[in-house]
């Protein structure tokens, strides 16, 4: 995505956060129609982080006519944990940016939510999903589960970078 702690800048920041909110306009229905408890996914939820952010930006997010749709399939239980799987470690990864963006002045007093998501829980937030995955799927359903982080991986690169590049 042609980030680093060195090539960070609020352009390529505003980019970014328009891309991940291309990605869970679509992502969180889809996730919404898997069997996972509602309880679980609630906490996980980015989308309405990503339109703070770009509001704390001065930008407003586009919204979907519907034509965003990633092709994850028919959401079950075990894509929907492989598709989580992706997601909570891009929260991890998102701590690292965090960090670049920390001295920016242009990064809003409070920062920014996306990138901080759990706060301090961060670690807690990991370990629970860890803990949830390995009582809830079975390990003769571990190929469903990476079939469905492959299929996230494949459709979050095509949100975040599709063919250009994070100029």
């Amino acid at each position: 995505m042609g980030l680093t702690p060195y090539t960070v800048t609020r352009t390529k920041i505003v980019r970014l956060l328009g891309r991940f909110h291309r990605f869970y306009q679509a992502w969180e229905p889809w996730m919404e129609a898997s069997p996972v408890e509602r309880d679980f996914f609630e906490p996980r939820r980015k989308l309405h982080l990503v339109e703070r952010d770009l509001a704390a930006m001065g930008l407003a997010p586009l919204r979907s006519d519907g034509a965003d749709e990633i092709m994850l399939g028919e959401p079950s239980l075990e894509s929907a944990f492989g598709s989580l799987y992706v997601v909570e470690g891009s929260t991890l990864g998102g701590q690292v940016i965090n960090r670049w963006l920390e001295h920016s002045p242009w990064v809003p007093d409070r920062g920014l939510s996306y990138f901080t998501s759990y706060g301090r829980d961060v670690g807690r937030m990991w370990r629970g999903f860890q803990a949830t995955i390995s009582d809830r799927v079975p390990v003769s359903a571990h190929d469903g589960v990476v079939a469905g982080a492959v299929a996230t991986f494949d459709q979050m690169y095509l949100c975040l970078c599709g063919n250009e590049e994070m100029a």
